[in-house]
């Protein structure tokens, strides 16, 4: 007998499971681990994590530490000052002043943005338009070999593995001008509701396998190894909140999803106080570090470097073909992953 999967969560699981995806940040899908011996444990989650002990330059500003005196609104225009006069000596320090300013005024000059009765008027786009698109904008948009595309729009590396959804936001990766594959990927949500999550959850898993699928087409050289250390960023927010979470591929068939950093956008001087947009540099930091070290995958993947050819001429052998593409797994995907349905402020039940 079929089950058929009822809630949003139940979808969740009953497709990652068939696509061999394991979500490593969902304690539930872990509970089998508390009948197995700690050391055994350990051993099981080192194997499917291996992201969270990733070293990467963080891009937060030495003057940033100013953000921690910010109390009231006098301490809170010393700190634009600082960071206004402050002397960017890159184009990435550049862009974080951009962002830290960008955050600093609006508190300073729209306080009323974050007033609760304004906050429940807000849509989806608002929170994008207003808040998240800035920030993003910002930290990528002046990087000439990425493209932020916005507004439900269709990967091609989605539609060739069966995938009709549309995403909000797609990190493209780009050559002389031209589209490569996909560097990662994000969904927006008006509130932090849980069918909403699980939903969007699912779109980003799958679209992000489709792009690892993708990545290993476009490298057909790409050793086992390397193609083990494939990982896609995938980002969720909901409203002011934020996760960034990656996909990575661990045997054949096989995929891991993990969290990385939790950030929000703050909405007081508290959270300024307390590093909410430290934390948001750090993670756009971290997404900055995935998407360069796939692009250097991808490069290392073009071309034959193994060699050989000669030594198969002159021994009459064949000459070994390269078994990357052996990796390619089917993305099983349900029929409505995009459909019309409004979750609105509905709850799955469990």
């Amino acid at each position: 007998m079929t089950i058929t999967p009822l809630t949003r969560k139940q979808k969740y699981f009953y497709y990652t499971c068939i696509n061999g995806i394991v979500d490593v940040s969902t304690m539930c899908r872990l509970a089998f681990l508390k009948s197995v011996p700690k050391q055994m444990t350990e051993i099981i989650i080192k194997d499917l994590t291996s992201v969270n002990t990733a070293k990467f330059a963080d891009y937060n500003l030495q003057c940033g530490s100013s953000l921690k005196q910010v109390n009231n609104n006098y301490s809170l225009k010393n700190t634009i000052t600082s960071i206004d006069n402050f002397t960017p000596s890159n184009e990435i320090e550049e862009c974080v002043k951009e962002i830290y300013l960008f955050i600093l005024k609006l508190h300073y000059r729209k306080p009323f943005s974050f007033y609760q009765e304004r906050i429940e008027l807000y849509s989806e786009e608002d929170y994008v338009v207003k808040f998240w698109a800035n920030v993003f904008e910002s930290f990528f948009g002046s990087n000439e070999h990425l493209f932020l595309h916005w507004g439900d729009t269709q990967a091609k590396a989605c539609k060739n593995n069966g995938l009709s959804m549309k995403l909000d936001m797609r990190i493209m990766i780009m050559k002389n001008g031209k589209h490569v594959v996909e560097g990662g990927t994000c969904e927006y949500a008006k509130n932090p509701v849980r069918s909403k999550y699980f939903r969007d959850r699912l779109k980003l898993v799958l679209a992000s396998k489709a792009y690892i699928n993708n990545v290993i087409e476009n490298s057909p050289y790409l050793a086992e190894e390397d193609i083990k250390n494939i990982k896609i960023p995938l980002i969720q927010i909901m409203g002011f909140e934020a996760q960034l979470s990656t996909i990575s591929v661990k045997e054949k068939g096989i995929y891991a999803v993990e969290d990385l950093l939790k950030f929000s956008f703050p909405t007081s001087k508290k959270q300024i106080r307390q590093g909410g947009i430290n934390n948001i540099i750090k993670a756009l930091s971290l997404i900055q570090h995935l998407i360069h070290e796939l692009e250097e995958l991808l490069e290392e993947g073009k071309v034959d470097r193994e060699g050989g050819k000669m030594t198969s001429i002159s021994n009459e052998t064949s000459h070994k073909k390269n078994k990357a593409k052996d990796w390619i797994d089917e993305v099983v995907c349900p029929a409505n992953t995009d459909n019309s349905e409004e979750d609105g402020d509905k709850e799955d039940e469990d």
